[in-house]
């Protein structure tokens, strides 16, 4: 089993929202993250980090990776 260790999060636009700054995102494979830390959240690689947040669950199931992350904080574009 491959194992990734991710110190931000890269949505892809791949994310969902639940309900207020929650968002639940799923990506291929194992990649293991810091639980309950904040840490950059970027749309996708080489763009500039669109906020941060914080993952709060963390579940390994089937190949592929699921998060949980409050976005604790968003950049402001203006």
């Amino acid at each position: 089993m491959q194992l990734e260790l991710n110190t931000v999060i890269e949505t892809e636009g791949k994310e969902k929202r639940l309900e207020g700054n929650n968002f639940v995102l799923e990506k291929e494979g194992y990649h293991l993250y810091p639980l309950n830390t904040q840490v950059y959240v970027y749309g996708s690689k080489g763009d500039e980090p669109i906020g941060l947040g914080t993952i709060t669950k963390l579940v390994f199931e089937g190949g592929k990776t699921v998060i949980t992350y409050q976005l604790v904080k968003l950049k402001n574009t203006n």
